[in-house]
């Protein structure tokens, strides 16, 4: 299941992210560059992009809890947001990815 992340930097550019863990409260990624100073300045992140398996596009603004960059040989930042005042039905959304996501992991796991 293919679910891609693409957050805003400074001056308009997208990062692509790889998302580590999702839950319906919060998400985890990682970026392949080190935005430290940006994070530290700013820890909103607005109009973040999930694009989902079915195409579907959700925005949400994310409030980071947590960042860590990593440096040689990984070269990423690790970050930890909250969703910020995500809408009911991109929250319903979300719920139906994450409920999909764990029953496709518990039949990886059971064969």
């Amino acid at each position: 299941m293919n679910t891609l992340l693409r957050i805003n930097l400074s001056g308009g550019d997208m990062a692509m992210c790889r998302i580590i863990n999702l839950s319906s409260s919060g998400v985890s990624f990682s970026v392949d560059k080190n935005i430290s100073e940006r994070l530290a300045s700013n820890r909103n992140l607005e109009d973040a992009k999930f694009t989902l398996p079915d195409g579907d596009m959700l925005s949400c603004n994310l409030e980071v809890k947590s960042y860590e960059y990593r440096k040689p040989p990984h070269r990423c930042t690790v970050i930890g947001a909250r969703f910020d005042n995500l809408p009911r039905p991109s929250q319903k959304q979300l719920d139906k990815l994450i409920f999909t996501l764990q029953r496709l992991s518990r039949r990886t796991a059971s064969s």
